[in-house]
């Protein structure tokens, strides 16, 4: 069966929800729940030294554009 492709997200919504999913000020993901969320979804961790929404966003948004969707 085909898998659905969903629109890519724009820049300002993955950014914005990666704050979220990463921010310090609520049970956010730690850095290592990051890699490992990112490994489990065959996603590559394009930014390994930066903070913690910036490695996500870059993860998310390297992916879309390779994928030209935003089904990852």
């Amino acid at each position: 069966m085909a898998k659905t492709l969903h629109p890519t997200w724009p820049p300002g919504v993955v950014e914005m929800v990666c704050k979220v999913v990463a921010s310090t000020e609520y049970p956010g993901l730690t850095g290592g729940e990051i890699g490992r969320l990112l490994w489990m979804r065959g996603i590559e961790d394009v930014a390994p030294g930066a903070t913690k929404w910036r490695r996500l966003e870059a993860a998310l948004q390297t992916r879309q554009q390779r994928d030209r969707a935003s089904t990852a």
